[in-house]
């Protein structure tokens, strides 16, 4: 009987070796107080195979007034601990995150985790006069690497004093700028009959005070403070009017689907968008009633299936007078074209296929794309490109694009010009003969190398684990020019600091990577 009670207690012991527990505290990264009612869940990253069901729930716990947590009966394995409060927004690469290891009959160390306060902007939105205008908000885009904006943040300004107070943002430097519907003042004729089209309109005003977003002026906000005195005085500017006509018949139900937008040019990428236009779907017609001076693309498509697909793109110059604009729509076309793997892999990596890579193209106008190529054995076809210009975007495992023609046209670094449609066949080459960069840094942390491209928005990021002995190896990297930095394990990429460096194909780049400092 003893010998049994025995065996019992030790197969209760084993049972609850079998799982692990951790506990921690979560805190305000500035005022260093607890954080209570903040949600800790642990996500399962990889462990004991078949222990673990993927429809289970991931467990969670809520931080008490002390902002301390507690979890038992874990799984062991590799976790993702995530914390979360309705008071703190995500940072730009999602909620604050950190990687822990679970033991059988052990439980982790404590785990710390920060979450960063929000800033508050306060101003006003005022006329010419110092009135206070209706239909204003002021809008922030945060500042990346390259002056690229992203992450917009909006809030409405008061009809009564002209107000704004725009809180829960995460705290970084931003571009801010005022949008106002209101109609600028325009005299009106003794006289029956429908209003004159608007002669003048408030523009996008950037703080401070220009109407240009590359004169713009950067506003820091530090976490937990308010920054106060951002100050919009709108001003009224002329406008004209953009008339448009499609030539090609599109009858019937068809004319349903007909859209066109008219951006303005900047920098090859049209980003910012003039009025919605009056479409008459019955004539074919199209105006834009409120359009200032300068220089325009007009985009018109039809979209449906890629052999349905109608598009144009035209550039036009607005000056102080109206312009009338006849629209030719073409038909999609596709674009057939051959994919060569180069030169061998430096690493142990193998060599990719061209089976194995992704072709795409990026509409530098915002339109919808067609769908990825249709990838055979160093073949590939897209269907559905419209005209215009387009972005190549080409990614191999353990390559990179070498270079790139349409026909007689390099287009490695460039835009696809496709407005007048296709000049011939798309031959790609992808190099195996990668760069890679290695060497030293703080031991547990996370190095990473930051491949900025405006074009394509905020770049990509590529990363290696620093082991226990201070040693880190970045493979497969192509040529070019990379910002690298070290930053906490599985924590956000940092927008700003590392050092900039060149790597060229085929060379391997010892480094020296320092922690960052706070």
């Amino acid at each position: 009987m003893k010998i049994a009670g025995l065996f019992l207690m030790a197969g209760l012991v084993m049972g609850q070796d079998q799982t692990g527990s951790v506990g921690g505290v979560v805190t305000d990264a500035v005022s260093h107080q607890p954080v209570k009612k903040a949600t800790v869940t642990l996500n399962f990253a990889g462990g004991m195979v078949g222990v673990r069901g993927q429809d289970a729930r991931p467990p969670s716990a809520i931080t008490d007034l002390t902002g301390s947590f507690s979890m038992n009966n874990l799984t062991p394995g590799r976790y993702q601990v995530m914390v979360q409060h309705q008071n703190y927004p995500p940072a730009q690469y999602g909620p604050v995150q950190k990687s822990i290891e679970v033991k059988a009959g052990e439980k982790a160390a404590p785990i710390e985790m920060q979450l960063i306060p929000p800033t508050v902007a306060t101003g006003h939105v005022l006329d010419e006069d110092g009135d206070p205008m209706s239909g204003c908000s002021v809008e922030a885009r945060r500042v990346a690497i390259g002056n690229q904006s992203f992450g917009l943040r909006s809030a409405p300004a008061s009809v009564e004093d002209g107000a704004y107070r725009m809180s829960q943002v995460p705290p970084g430097k931003y571009i801010l700028a005022a949008r106002c519907q209101q109609p600028a003042f325009q005299a009106r004729p003794f006289s029956t009959g429908a209003d004159a089209p608007p002669s003048a309109a408030y523009p996008v005003q950037y703080y401070p005070a220009t109407n240009d977003a590359k004169s713009a002026e950067a506003v820091e906000l530090t976490p937990g403070s308010e920054k106060t005195g951002i100050e919009f005085r709108m001003s009224p500017a002329p406008v004209t009017q953009v008339h448009g006509t499609f030539g090609v018949s599109v009858e019937g139900s068809d004319r349903r689907n007909l859209g066109v937008h008219l951006g303005l040019v900047d920098e090859k990428m049209p980003r910012t968008f003039a009025s919605a236009p009056v479409i008459d779907q019955e004539k074919g017609t199209f105006e834009f009633r409120q359009v200032f001076p300068g220089s325009y693309v007009l985009i018109a498509l039809r979209d449906g299936t890629p052999d349905a697909r109608l598009g144009a793109v035209q550039r036009i110059e607005v000056k102080d007078t109206p312009v009338d604009a006849v629209v030719n729509l073409s038909p999609a076309v596709k674009i057939e074209g051959t994919i060569q793997i180069e030169g061998n892999s430096g690493g142990s990596s193998q060599p990719p296929s061209p089976a194995q890579c992704n072709v795409q193209l990026i509409s530098a106008y915002q339109v919808p794309g067609p769908n990825g190529a249709l990838m055979g054995d160093g073949i590939f076809s897209i269907s559905g490109v419209l005209p215009g210009l387009w972005r190549l975007s080409v990614n191999c495992p353990n390559g990179f694009l070498k270079s790139a023609w349409l026909g007689t046209t390099e287009v490695t670094n460039g835009l696809l010009d496709l407005s007048a449609g296709v000049a011939g066949a798309l031959k790609l080459v992808v190099s195996t003969n990668t760069a890679t960069i290695r060497g030293t840094g703080p031991a547990g942390q996370v190095i990473y190398a930051h491949d900025f491209d405006p074009a394509v928005f905020l770049g990509s990021y590529r990363t290696a684990q620093v082991d226990q002995s201070g040693q880190f190896k970045l493979e497969g990297l192509a040529p070019g020019t990379y910002r690298v930095g070290a930053t906490e394990s599985d924590g956000p990429m940092p927008e700003e600091g590392g050092q900039e460096i060149t790597v060229h194909e085929g060379e391997t780049l010892v480094l020296n990577v320092k922690a960052r400092s706070n």
